[in-house]
């Protein structure tokens, strides 16, 4: 995103001065320019790629490390109004868990740290991947998303029956004694 603000960047291979420059696709074109004030003129033209950070960071989890229950997913964000989405998905690619969170940035531009944990259903593979990303404000497409390889750890569950009153089997509620399995 625009951050309205200048950022110093090395200097140019070829100090001048009365240059022109241009940007197109990403790469800033320097032309011509003197090395002395006044009149005179250089044949140096040059070629500048500027390093765009990125404005998601995710620190954990790592690539291929095994996740349990939660997932937790903990990095740096600096997108629109804040608001990052995430996924995780089995090796089939279906997705287990989808939703949003906050980045605790301190002003808009700026990188705000987050923390999101998140429960989900047993996987059908023993590896996933988590995505990290913003939807475009322009468009809604996904942007600058982080895919992060995982491997799940084995989810070990435990059946549980539940044993409730019930107004099919007792519709007068006569017997609070008698409880039926919850189905």
């Amino acid at each position: 995103p625009r951050i309205e603000r200048w950022i110093r960047l090395p200097d140019l291979p070829t100090a001048r001065h009365g240059l022109a420059a241009v940007v197109h696709e990403g790469k800033m074109y320097v032309l011509a320019g003197g090395k002395r004030p006044g009149l005179s003129v250089s044949g140096s033209n040059e070629v500048l790629e500027a390093k765009r950070e990125p404005n998601i960071r995710v620190f954990s989890p790592k690539p291929d490390e095994e996740i349990g229950l939660p997932l937790v997913i903990r990095g740096t964000a600096r997108v629109f109004e804040n608001t990052f989405n995430f996924r995780l998905k089995d090796g089939d690619g279906t997705v287990l868990v989808e939703s949003f969170g906050t980045a605790q940035a301190p002003d808009i531009g700026q990188f705000g740290t987050f923390e999101v944990s998140w429960l989900y259903p047993e996987p059908k593979a023993d590896q996933g991947t988590v995505e990290v990303f913003a939807y475009s404000a322009k468009d809604g497409s996904e942007i600058e998303k982080v895919a992060i390889p995982v491997r799940f750890q084995k989810i070990e569950a435990t059946r549980i029956q539940v044993f409730f009153g019930s107004k099919e089997k007792d519709p007068a509620g006569l017997f609070c004694v008698r409880s039926y399995p919850a189905e």
